[in-house]
């Protein structure tokens, strides 16, 4: 049986995006020195093989998951701190 064949619970899809998120971390870190073409193609790779993971119903899911596990929100520091004093 294929791994993408299985149905995947919930928390299954979370622990693959938390896996695929530590890899795309690991490897932006591995690559910062590259071109950034390069560094682009490879990480769209490991993005491509975490998705060949699951089934296709289930890619959707998976990508959301590790778009909120990228998010990265602008901290509220008040209306001050853009303002140089």
């Amino acid at each position: 049986m294929n791994v993408a064949d299985r149905d995947h619970s919930a928390a299954s899809l979370r622990q693959l995006a938390a896996l695929l998120g530590a890899r795309l971390r690991f490897a932006q870190s591995d690559l910062a020195d590259e071109d950034p073409d390069a560094r682009a193609e490879q990480l769209r790779e490991i993005v491509h093989r975490g998705l060949e993971a699951v089934r296709d119903d289930e890619r959707e899911v998976l990508l959301s998951l590790l778009r909120d596990d990228f998010a990265d929100p602008i901290p509220d520091h008040g209306p001050d701190a853009a303002s140089p004093h």
